[in-house]
């Protein structure tokens, strides 16, 4: 199973609000066949493994996947894993993850089952679901997973003032931001960074721009003379309309105004603070409203820090109130 997260992990960046698959076909020991969902729209993970292998080699083989094989609905684009497997005689199915996708939840698995495969399902369970954490939030809320990203100096500035455009981080933590881009279906900043920054919010990595099926994520401007909102409380509701329109993930890289509304109002699951070792000193920072200063404000369920170059990046989710991530908290 380590084998088919690694492969999943490929599709990262090119999926789109897919989950990230990844599937190797086991028989006498000796592996088969691999594959992983490389992009949207394109073949799923077990077609890729099963479409080089005998059918003679199939019989009596194990199939191992992350995550729950699909079944059919009106509006899917690919054919159905489970009926493919069905007719391979598959013997055995290894499933890390159950999809919590209304359309199939179960009923692949329970499909199987009553058809004579045996379907083992938890191995390596919270390593898959970490994987897939953006899209299992936005299946079970229709809210995409909201990450908030700022860059800071040593004295907790974003922005010195007068408001100009200054590069905090260093090159290292800027590749990662690429990255952050790349898996994330949009990117949210406000008027002033649009102003000050002018950013063009793209993937810049060769990796991706070479590859035919990367789409580039949608540029969201919060502001008068983009994406009005009446009053910043309305910030919940645009969000759960960005999960109707099929956004499954967010990356926030707004200035200290709307970070500072996604805190307080708790509309964030991830947050990446990258702390660059120079001081700003006059400057805006990060300002928790009044109901948030006297430690009311919810902790993060798994944190974790790392050096990038100069910089220090510190990670911090929230698990608990997202049943679907529950059980990320056994990782």
């Amino acid at each position: 199973m380590k084998q088919v997260l690694r492969l999943a992990s490929l599709g990262r960046g090119f999926t789109g609000a897919n989950p990230l698959v990844g599937c190797v076909v086991i028989k006498n020991d000796t592996l088969i066949g691999s594959g992983y969902h490389a992009y949207f729209g394109g073949a799923h993970a077990e077609v890729m493994a099963i479409s080089k292998i005998k059918e003679s080699d199939l019989a009596d083989s194990t199939v191992y996947c992350n995550l729950e094989p699909c079944t059919s609905w009106p509006e899917k684009k690919t054919p159905p894993c489970a009926e493919l497997l069905l007719n391979k005689k598959i013997k055995r199915i290894v499933i890390a993850h159950q999809d919590p996708r209304p359309q199939i939840n179960g009923r692949s698995i329970e499909r199987l089952r009553n058809n004579g495969i045996q379907v083992d399902v938890g191995l390596l369970s919270s390593q898959a679901a970490w994987m897939n954490r953006s899209y299992l939030k936005w299946i079970a809320t229709g809210i995409p997973y909201v990450r908030l990203k700022f860059a800071q100096s040593l004295d907790g500035k974003l922005h010195p003032t007068p408001l100009t455009r200054k590069q905090i981080s260093g090159p290292e933590s800027q590749t990662l931001v690429q990255h952050l881009r790349a898996r994330s279906q949009a990117i949210i900043i406000g008027g002033n960074t649009e102003r000050i920054d002018s950013p063009k919010l793209t993937v810049r990595l060769e990796k991706f721009l070479t590859n035919p099926h990367f789409v580039q994520p949608k540029r969201l401007v919060l502001s008068n003379s983009k994406i009005k909102l009446q009053s910043p409380t309305e910030l919940g509701v645009w969000l759960k309309n960005l999960g109707e329109q099929g956004i499954s993930s967010v990356l926030v890289e707004a200035g200290p105004f709307w970070q500072q509304e996604f805190l307080s109002q708790n509309l964030f699951d991830e947050t990446l603070a990258i702390i660059s070792p120079k001081f700003l000193g006059p400057g805006l920072g990060i300002v928790l409203k009044n109901e948030h200063s006297e430690g009311n404000f919810s902790s993060f369920d798994y944190h974790t820090w790392k050096r990038l170059g100069a910089d220090i990046v510190l990670q911090g989710i929230k698990l608990k109130g997202n049943p679907c991530l529950q059980e990320l908290l056994n990782i």
